[in-house]
């Protein structure tokens, strides 16, 4: 913004607001502003403008404009003025178009050479790009100076013929710091974006190894469980078998297989139910009563259970 008016601001532009407000009107009464703004005419990103240093520091003193952000240009180190082209490689210092070779016209200094800072002539490389032509034999536009455009188009001296054959407009350029700063820009944002994935895959992967977790504490618990369980029963089943061995004395001895041929055999401790329901009955009748319970054991050991306390009760009945 030009604070003294028209045709006041003479100081050099160095910076670029890169997001600023479209209303807003940049340092455009100097001459380096004129050039400066022949080179970047419009930018593809968000509105950019061109300010010195006075209007940088006091359009973005205060208000919503003290949130944009600026990036300095790269000026000529001689002239201090306009803006930057060339790096010259010996030097290590930036030039643009008229001081650099007005600086090496001399001596040894001709034999320096430098890299592009800005896009340059497709056709020379010897000066920035300020025109880019567009010819229907060629699928995508000509950077070109306006030298070399003068050379191959003499008829147009107003640079901007409009035919059926050739189109040309400004060429658009982008200050390095401008490029360095979206670059930056897109980095972060590349970066944050995979952060985010890496969080979405770190809690998905949490999620995965907890439920395994607990399906493997689960597990443990279960086989722990089942492990107790089982030596629980092994130890009923050693006793059961120590027990057996050793009523096995009994069973043997010709008393007892005389009271079980007569069905009135005592219980031992290591009897099954089956074992149980026979006993109470002669042994010549096993298979009938095999037969008959049909492997309902347990009901018949019940109902002959009953039956037998259902004797002694009427037993001790006709006593008293």
């Amino acid at each position: 913004m030009n604070k003294g008016g028209p045709n006041t601001c003479v100081n050099k532009i160095r910076w670029v607001s890169v997001v600023l407000s479209p209303s807003l009107v940049a340092c455009h009464s100097s001459p380096v502003t004129r050039r400066l703004t022949s080179l970047f005419p419009s930018l593809t990103r968000p509105p950019s403008q061109n300010f010195c240093d006075e209007h940088n520091e006091a359009v973005h003193e205060k208000g919503r404009r003290s949130h944009n952000t600026c990036v300095q240009i790269d000026n000529c180190i001689q002239c201090e003025f306009q803006v930057a082209t060339k790096l010259c490689v010996q030097c290590k210092d930036m030039y643009c178009d008229t001081c650099y070779y007005d600086q090496h016209k001399k001596g040894m200094l001709q034999k320096h050479y430098f890299d592009a800072v800005q896009t340059h002539c497709a056709t020379c490389d010897n000066f920035v790009a300020m025109l880019s032509v567009s010819e229907t034999n060629q699928s995508e536009p000509t950077p070109m100076c306006k030298v070399c455009y003068k050379k191959k188009f003499p008829f147009d001296k107003t640079f901007s013929q409009s035919n059926a054959r050739v189109q040309v407009t400004q060429w658009v350029h982008e200050p390095p710091s401008v490029k360095d700063y979206w670059r930056e820009i897109e980095e972060e944002k590349h970066r944050k974006e995979l952060d985010e994935e890496f969080k979405r895959k770190k809690a998905a992967n949490d999620i995965l190894v907890r439920d395994k977790s607990a399906l493997l504490l689960q597990k443990m618990w279960r086989g722990s469980k089942g492990r107790r369980h089982g030596a629980i029963i092994m130890a009923a089943r050693r006793q059961a078998r120590i027990q057996r061995d050793k009523d096995e004395v009994t069973r043997s001895a010709m008393w007892y297989i005389v009271r079980m041929f007569l069905g009135s055999a005592p219980e031992l401790l290591s009897d099954t139910t089956m074992e149980k329901v026979l006993k109470r009955f002669p042994s010549r009748w096993a298979d009938l009563i095999v037969d008959i319970v049909d492997g309902q054991w347990d009901d018949a050991f019940k109902m002959v259970s009953d039956q037998v306390r259902g004797a002694r009760t009427q037993t001790h009945r006709h006593i008293e």
